[in-house]
Order: structure tokens, then sequence, then C-alpha cells
């Protein structure tokens, strides 16, 4: 039911979060090819401004949204907590060679489980 759903971006040495987060979601709706699909986004501790900010940028890229939100609490949230334990999960593969994890992560790039998205 997930695959193919579930995708993620690596950036390293950078700090400009807002930016990045927009283009990984602007990537991953962009890949997407439903008629009239409904998009909602979802981002942890995104205040009133930053939605209105994140809307509009998304827009630029040609993504049509409708409705930008913030979760205040990560924790009430399912969505919200999936997305922390993916980011998770692939940091901790990424920084190993040859753990259980980077096994893992190896299977589910190759059965499209995870989608990495460059």
């Amino acid at each position: 039911m997930l695959t193919g759903a579930l995708r993620f971006a690596v950036f390293r040495d950078t700090k400009d979060y807002d930016a990045l987060t927009v283009e990984t979601i602007g990537r991953a709706i962009g890949r997407v090819t439903v008629p009239k699909l409904k998009t909602r986004v979802y981002v942890d501790a995104l205040s009133k401004a930053k939605r209105r900010e994140y809307a509009q940028l998304l827009r630029q890229k040609g993504i049509q949204t409708d409705e930008v939100r913030g979760i205040e609490r990560d924790e009430s949230n399912a969505l919200i907590r999936l997305a922390d334990a993916i980011a998770g999960f692939v940091r901790d593969a990424l920084e190993t060679e040859d753990g259980e994890e980077r096994k893992l992560y190896e299977q589910a790039l190759k059965k499209g489980q995870l989608i990495h998205l460059k």
C-alpha cells in the first residue's frame, strides 16, 4: 500500500531548512501523476506565517496545494511520527556501511518502498 509513497531527500552541509523542505515537498508532489489530486502538506512545528510562505513557494514551483498545515505537537500526528521515523532510519542507514539498517534501506529502495528524491 505504501510502495512508492514514502519519499525522502538528503542534503548535506546546509542549514537552509525552509528552502530545502519546500524543495523536497515540491519534488515529492511533482512526481505524483494523479488527476484531481488533493494535496495536503503537513510540516512539523510550522507557524501560520510560514504556512503561507510554504504555500506561495510551492505555487511558484507549479504545485497546487489544498492546505499547508503546521503540526504543533508531533506526537499527536501519526504521519509526522512516520516521517520522523523514516528520517531517522535513513540517517542511520547512510551513516553505516554494512549494518542491518543499511541492508533494510537498500532492500526498501530496490523494492520501491522508499523513493530517494535526487
